[in-house]
């Protein structure tokens, strides 16, 4: 940084804290957010992406979706018409730690109902389990596609599962990619 408008010996000495209120972000948490490679079992449940999980109330079909996907060669396809109660996926379990800050953000389209979201410290369901972070992430993403981001606050140290799901009212189809989550460096 330039002190253009100080000059001669008031220069001499100083310190520039420009830079203190720049964040950073962290590596990655989320594995394999893009939805490019692999498949992983979770209990009786083959799930089309490497690094992420069913709900136990289970799923009427997943699938890495190529046709038309968000971005990249695939995303996460889950069709949610049939299934009894709450259908979601969730990451695999990432550390979290008390007090700190945790950038969420991901694309999603859906066919026309609203999806939720949740981080909780359960892999069981979406709705089971303690949420551990303060800022709320439950209220209804009701657009028909976009981006979400938000930076939300942990409330304990713990293993965390992201869920992204429906509730029984609005079952439907939802497609989502580019899931990520970073702790926010200060």
């Amino acid at each position: 940084k330039q002190y253009a408008e100080v000059s001669g010996r008031l220069t001499d000495g100083l310190v520039s804290w420009w830079a203190l209120d720049v964040s950073g972000l962290s590596d990655e948490l989320v594995t394999n957010g893009d939805m490019e490679s692999g498949t992983s079992t979770h209990g009786a449940y083959i799930v089309p992406a490497l690094g992420w999980q069913v709900g136990y109330q289970g799923l009427a079909s997943t699938s890495l979706n190529s046709t038309d996907p968000i971005n990249g060669k695939y995303d996460f396809y889950v069709d949610a018409k049939v299934v009894a109660s709450y259908p979601g996926i969730c990451t695999n379990g990432f550390s979290i730690t008390d007090n700190a800050q945790y950038q969420i953000s991901f694309k999603w389209k859906t066919g026309g109902q609203a999806i939720k979201m949740r981080v909780n410290n359960s892999n069981t369901g979406a709705g089971q389990g303690a949420t551990v972070v303060d800022e709320t992430l439950t209220n209804r993403i009701a657009d028909s596609s976009g981006t979400f981001t938000q930076t939300v606050t942990a409330n304990a140290t713990t293993t965390a599962y992201f869920w992204i799901y429906q509730t029984n009212a609005n079952k439907d189809v939802y497609w989502f990619d580019d899931v990520s989550i970073k702790e926010v460096q200060v």
